[in-house]
């Protein structure tokens, strides 16, 4: 499984990439039913602070895990029509190792629970929002790479 690394402070992850072995239903292993999740169908998850399967030593905490059951488009000035836009779900996951639990209610939102095939979101006020309310604080002018970096090439200066 090839992982990436990724600094972010001191809480610091990496990205991991996983097949059925991860994302399948951890409730009807009784092992870990508590708290237990169904991971079936999942793109991603954000595994982080012991939320998940406790099999430690193959599925270490301050991980995203990306489902390779599915098409991944890496496209930075679009999305191929039949992949899942890759920084979208990227950016997803990372606000919840942000320590950000909490979900979006409108569809273009980036933290929305789900995402169309050929799709990508942007960040929004509401996204900036959930994460100040999870007391992420951000350093002046960090929504600025971070937009420019979810936003593609086309909205670097030149």
């Amino acid at each position: 499984m090839p992982f990436y690394s990724l600094a972010i402070g001191s809480s610091d992850f990496t990205m991991r990439w996983a097949g059925s072995d991860f994302f399948r239903n951890w409730r009807d292993t009784g092992k870990y039913s508590d708290p237990g999740w169904n991971l079936t169908g999942a793109l991603a998850v954000a595994y982080k602070h012991s939320n998940g399967p406790r099999d430690a030593s193959k599925y270490p905490n301050n991980e995203i895990y990306f489902n390779t059951g599915y098409s991944w488009s890496f496209r930075i000035d679009g999305v191929d029509p039949g992949g899942f836009d890759f920084w979208t779900v990227f950016l997803h996951e990372t606000i919840h190792m942000l320590a950000c639990d909490n979900q979006a209610t409108h569809e273009n939102e980036v933290m929305y629970p789900t995402i169309e095939i050929g799709a990508r979101k942007y960040l929004q006020d509401s996204d900036r929002s959930i994460l100040e309310k999870a007391g992420y604080v951000p350093e002046p002018g960090s929504w600025v790479l971070v937009g420019a970096g979810c936003n593609g090439p086309q909205s670097l200066p030149a």
